[in-house]
C-alpha cells in the first residue's frame, strides 16, 4: 500500500494544493472528510457530527490520516468514523515528524483492523528533541 495523495479544496487552504500522507500540510483549516465538507451526512440528510454543519475543521499542524487515507471513515462506505483522526481526515501533529517505524506509516500493523499504538493511525510521530 503506498502513501496517496490528498487534494485541499476552500476554506483557508490554497485550492489545488497537494500533500501527502506524512508531509505537513500547509493551513490551519481543512474540509472535512466526513461529510466531504458539505456540513451535512448524506446517508442520514442530518449534520455532520465531525465538523457539527460547518464543512470543515481546524487543526494547527496537521497530515493526512494514513489509517483511512484521508477519508475520515473507518472502512470505504462504513459510515463510521475512522479511530485514528475522529472523521476529520487529518491529524493534528507537532514538527518535527519521523515516518512510523511499526507500521512503516501505513498507520495500522498488518493483519490488524486498529490503529497502530506508537503513531495512533496518523503514520507519523513527533521526533523528540534531546
Amino acid at each position: 500500500m503506498e502513501w496517496r495523495p490528498y487534494r485541499l479544496t476552500g476554506h483557508g487552504t490554497r485550492p489545488g494544493t497537494i500533500g501527502t500522507t506524512g508531509t505537513v500540510l500547509p493551513g490551519k483549516t481543512f474540509p472535512c472528510a466526513y461529510c466531504k465538507g458539505t456540513g451535512i451526512q448524506v446517508h442520514m440528510r442530518s449534520q455532520c457530527p465531525v465538523c457539527r454543519g460547518k464543512g470543515f475543521n481546524e487543526v494547527s499542524s496537521a497530515v493526512v490520516c494514513a489509517f483511512c487515507r484521508g477519508s475520515g471513515e473507518a472502512q470505504p462506505r462504513s459510515h463510521i468514523t475512522c479511530p485514528a483522526c475522529r472523521g476529520k481526515g487529518v491529524i493534528g501533529v507537532k514538527e518535527p515528524i519521523e515516518k512510523c517505524d511499526v507500521c512503516r506509516g501505513l498507520g495500522r500493523v498488518t493483519g490488524s483492523q486498529l490503529p497502530c499504538l506508537k503513531c495512533k493511525g496518523a503514520g507519523v510521530f513527533t521526533v523528540k528533541k534531546r
